[in-house]
């Protein structure tokens, strides 16, 4: 198990620091398309857990699509571990060059004392020690959102749950 753990920790570690050397596209990448493969990733979790992801259209954007399946595959992975219910929202906005990339999960949420932290590397807050994970999923999330003039953060979810949002300058 150690082992494991281990190799993850590296491979997280590895995307991270990968984060910022990839060339933007030339033409926008499919939200839908992004989409699609982190819904093909992770079907056998949500059939096994009997969840559900809905979503609306998430934006196109001048992002290389690595780094876009990072945020939401880092997003969803994390709501499927905090789920607590049968349902996770997918969403995104656009505003001009302002997109927003949302996740809403119906867990237990997190602590307010736990927001401000929750992006910072290997933090993983005090209900992220039941389950297995390096806490730099949203450490990595942060960073692109950075390097994108942009910012993640979470919120309290109306009726329970989280909705994590990454904020990003397409330009």
């Amino acid at each position: 198990k150690q082992g494991e753990r281990m190799h993850l920790m590296l491979e997280d570690l590895l995307a991270l620091s990968t984060v910022g050397r990839v060339d933007p596209p030339s033409v926008p990448v499919s939200g839908e398309e992004v989409l699609k493969d982190i819904l093909l990733r992770f079907s056998a979790e949500l059939n096994a857990e009997g969840l559900m992801v809905t979503s609306a259209a998430l934006p196109d954007m001048l992002l290389s699509k690595t780094l876009y399946i990072q945020i939401l595959d880092n997003l969803v992975a994390n709501a499927l571990q905090y789920a607590g219910g049968e349902l996770i929202e997918v969403s995104g906005t656009r505003d001009s060059s302002v997109v927003r990339l949302m996740v809403r999960d119906y867990g237990s949420g997190v602590p307010d004392e736990e927001k401000e932290r929750i992006f910072d590397l290997f933090y993983r807050g005090s209900t992220g020690k039941k389950f297995l994970g390096t806490g730099i999923g949203l450490a990595t999330v942060q960073k692109i959102a950075r390097l994108h003039n942009g910012k993640a953060w979470v919120e309290d979810a109306p009726g329970g749950g989280s909705i994590f949002i990454v904020e990003l300058h397409d330009v």
